[in-house]
Protein backbone atom coordinates (compact mmCIF):
# COMPACT_ATOMS: atom_id res chain seq x y z
CA UNK A 1 0.00 0.00 0.00
CA UNK A 2 1.60 3.69 -0.71
CA UNK A 3 2.14 5.89 2.25
CA UNK A 4 4.74 8.53 2.95
CA UNK A 5 7.74 7.12 2.29
CA UNK A 6 9.97 6.68 -0.86
CA UNK A 7 12.12 3.22 -1.56
CA UNK A 8 11.30 3.14 2.52
CA UNK A 9 12.44 6.32 4.15
CA UNK A 10 9.83 8.77 5.62
CA UNK A 11 10.06 11.65 3.07
CA UNK A 12 7.96 13.92 5.56
CA UNK A 13 7.40 16.14 2.17
CA UNK A 14 5.19 17.59 0.97
CA UNK A 15 3.05 15.16 -1.43
CA UNK A 16 1.27 15.19 -4.32
CA UNK A 17 -1.72 12.81 -6.16
CA UNK A 18 -1.71 13.08 -9.79
CA UNK A 19 -4.25 11.24 -12.22
CA UNK A 20 -4.71 11.47 -15.67
CA UNK A 21 -5.05 9.04 -18.24
CA UNK A 22 -2.89 10.14 -21.01
CA UNK A 23 0.59 9.00 -20.14
CA UNK A 24 2.26 12.29 -21.94
CA UNK A 25 0.04 14.51 -19.79
CA UNK A 26 1.00 12.15 -16.44
CA UNK A 27 4.56 12.27 -17.78
CA UNK A 28 4.73 15.64 -18.38
CA UNK A 29 3.40 17.25 -15.69
CA UNK A 30 5.03 14.87 -13.14
CA UNK A 31 8.60 16.11 -14.61
CA UNK A 32 7.43 19.43 -14.11
CA UNK A 33 6.07 19.78 -11.03
CA UNK A 34 9.17 17.71 -9.70
CA UNK A 35 11.77 19.98 -11.45
CA UNK A 36 10.22 23.21 -10.23
CA UNK A 37 9.98 21.69 -6.64
CA UNK A 38 12.13 19.34 -5.81
CA UNK A 39 10.83 18.69 -2.34
CA UNK A 40 7.96 17.72 -3.91
CA UNK A 41 7.00 13.79 -4.08
CA UNK A 42 4.30 13.45 -6.84
CA UNK A 43 2.52 9.65 -7.11
CA UNK A 44 1.03 9.54 -10.87
CA UNK A 45 -1.84 7.41 -11.92
CA UNK A 46 -4.14 6.53 -14.83
CA UNK A 47 -6.49 5.98 -12.87
CA UNK A 48 -8.07 6.99 -9.21
CA UNK A 49 -8.56 3.43 -7.17
CA UNK A 50 -4.90 3.26 -6.85
CA UNK A 51 -4.30 7.01 -5.34
CA UNK A 52 -7.31 6.23 -2.91
CA UNK A 53 -4.88 3.55 -1.27
CA UNK A 54 -2.75 6.68 0.17
CA UNK A 55 -2.52 7.19 3.86
CA UNK A 56 -5.35 10.32 3.96
CA UNK A 57 -2.15 12.64 6.37
CA UNK A 58 0.16 11.55 3.62
CA UNK A 59 -1.01 13.31 1.15
CA UNK A 60 -1.10 16.97 0.87
CA UNK A 61 -2.16 18.42 -3.04
CA UNK A 62 -4.74 16.57 -5.29
CA UNK A 63 -4.83 17.28 -8.96
CA UNK A 64 -7.10 15.11 -11.25
CA UNK A 65 -8.19 15.29 -14.53
CA UNK A 66 -12.11 15.66 -15.89
CA UNK A 67 -11.72 13.06 -18.37
CA UNK A 68 -10.62 10.01 -17.13
CA UNK A 69 -11.17 6.72 -18.88
CA UNK A 70 -13.17 4.17 -16.58
CA UNK A 71 -11.77 0.76 -15.96
CA UNK A 72 -14.70 -1.17 -17.32
CA UNK A 73 -15.31 0.57 -20.74
CA UNK A 74 -18.88 0.46 -20.40
CA UNK A 75 -19.27 3.17 -18.27
CA UNK A 76 -19.86 6.86 -19.96
CA UNK A 77 -16.26 7.47 -19.49
CA UNK A 78 -17.00 11.68 -19.19
CA UNK A 79 -17.52 11.84 -15.66
CA UNK A 80 -15.17 9.47 -14.26
CA UNK A 81 -13.06 12.78 -13.57
CA UNK A 82 -15.93 14.08 -11.35
CA UNK A 83 -16.63 10.92 -9.34
CA UNK A 84 -12.58 10.96 -8.71
CA UNK A 85 -12.39 13.96 -7.26
CA UNK A 86 -15.56 13.65 -4.77
CA UNK A 87 -13.80 10.54 -3.65
CA UNK A 88 -10.55 12.18 -3.30
CA UNK A 89 -12.09 14.75 -1.64
CA UNK A 90 -13.43 12.01 1.40
CA UNK A 91 -10.13 10.29 1.58
CA UNK A 92 -8.05 13.84 1.58
CA UNK A 93 -10.11 16.23 2.94
CA UNK A 94 -7.08 18.40 4.21
CA UNK A 95 -5.33 18.32 0.94
CA UNK A 96 -5.30 21.13 -1.73
CA UNK A 97 -7.47 19.96 -4.52
CA UNK A 98 -7.39 20.64 -8.00
CA UNK A 99 -8.92 19.42 -11.39
CA UNK A 100 -7.66 20.22 -15.00
CA UNK A 101 -8.93 20.24 -18.39
CA UNK A 102 -8.68 21.55 -21.85
CA UNK A 103 -12.48 22.20 -21.09
CA UNK A 104 -12.37 26.48 -20.90
CA UNK A 105 -11.74 27.62 -16.87
CA UNK A 106 -15.07 29.72 -17.46
CA UNK A 107 -17.45 26.55 -18.82
CA UNK A 108 -15.97 24.12 -15.99
CA UNK A 109 -15.15 26.23 -13.02
CA UNK A 110 -18.66 25.92 -10.71
CA UNK A 111 -18.73 22.20 -11.40
CA UNK A 112 -15.38 21.52 -10.87
CA UNK A 113 -15.70 23.32 -7.05
CA UNK A 114 -18.76 21.81 -6.56
CA UNK A 115 -17.14 17.84 -6.74
CA UNK A 116 -14.82 19.17 -4.43
CA UNK A 117 -11.72 21.39 -5.92
CA UNK A 118 -10.15 24.21 -4.55
CA UNK A 119 -9.85 25.85 -8.12
CA UNK A 120 -9.86 24.13 -12.15
CA UNK A 121 -6.71 24.88 -14.25
CA UNK A 122 -7.19 24.87 -18.48
CA UNK A 123 -4.54 22.44 -20.26
CA UNK A 124 -5.42 23.72 -23.10
CA UNK A 125 -3.23 26.84 -22.29
CA UNK A 126 0.50 27.34 -23.64
CA UNK A 127 2.36 24.96 -21.63
CA UNK A 128 4.39 27.26 -19.32
CA UNK A 129 1.15 29.54 -18.98
CA UNK A 130 -0.86 26.27 -17.78
CA UNK A 131 2.28 25.14 -15.25
CA UNK A 132 2.28 28.69 -14.04
CA UNK A 133 -1.69 28.16 -13.53
CA UNK A 134 -0.80 24.52 -11.83
CA UNK A 135 1.40 26.50 -9.55
CA UNK A 136 -0.81 29.21 -8.26
CA UNK A 137 -4.04 26.55 -8.10
CA UNK A 138 -2.11 24.15 -5.95
CA UNK A 139 -0.44 27.10 -4.07
CA UNK A 140 3.13 25.63 -4.53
Amino acid sequence: MPDNTVNGADTGAMQLILIDDHELVLMSVSLALMQARPELVVHPYARCEPALLHRPEAISHVLVDFQLSPADPSQAWPLQGWHCLRALTKRFPASRRVMMSAYPRAQMLAAALDAGAHDYVEKSLQSSAMMRSLFAALQL
